[in-house]
């Protein structure tokens, strides 16, 4: 049985569960107290609170419904939460900078893929040197698009996720 949690705005949503729960566009959950509405249709493995243009939140439970920050398209800004930060976002030169929560010596296998999950246009694995981990990530050969970065922390087992959009 689906949880739910909360009272006031959130009373009776069910809390953001990862794959294999597909949300579509207007669904609500209820993630960490804050309750949040899909942006998106086959929404799967984004976990709310890491960008709004897929989450969009909606007040903490037991508030008003109004949004208290407002937001660029594709600008990507860093939740307090925050794992994962890629940038410059949209990008259009052949570097792709990301800094990823991680501790010294944790596995990290990073991906680009489609939207789709299709196989990976870029992939690779780094050990981390630190606690906020910067990587650079070179993107020339990735065609123009919308994709999904993944950073699947293999010490830990933790995924973070991301959208990123590529111009050419």
């Amino acid at each position: 049985m689906v949880g739910t949690t909360g009272g006031g705005n959130c009373a009776g949503v069910a809390t953001y569960e990862p794959y294999p729960k597909i949300y579509n566009r207007g669904d609500r959950v209820v993630y960490n107290g804050v309750l949040y509405e899909s942006q998106s249709d086959a929404l799967y493995n984004v976990t709310p609170g890491t960008a709004e243009w897929w989450w969009k939140p909606l007040g903490a439970c037991g508030a008003s419904f109004a949004r208290t920050s407002a937001t660029t398209p594709f600008v990507t800004q860093e939740p307090t939460n925050a794992t994962l930060l890629a940038y410059p976002n949209p990008v259009t030169g052949s570097e792709l900078q990301i800094k990823v929560a991680a501790q010294a010596g944790d596995k990290l296998v990073i991906t680009l893929q489609d939207l789709k999950g299709s196989a990976p246009v870029l992939r690779t694995e780094q050990v981390a040197a630190g606690k906020n981990q910067s990587i650079r990530l070179q993107t020339g050969q990735v065609p123009s698009g919308t994709w999904i970065l993944k950073v699947e922390n293999r010490t830990s087992h933790r995924i973070a996720t991301t959208k990123v959009v590529r111009l050419q």
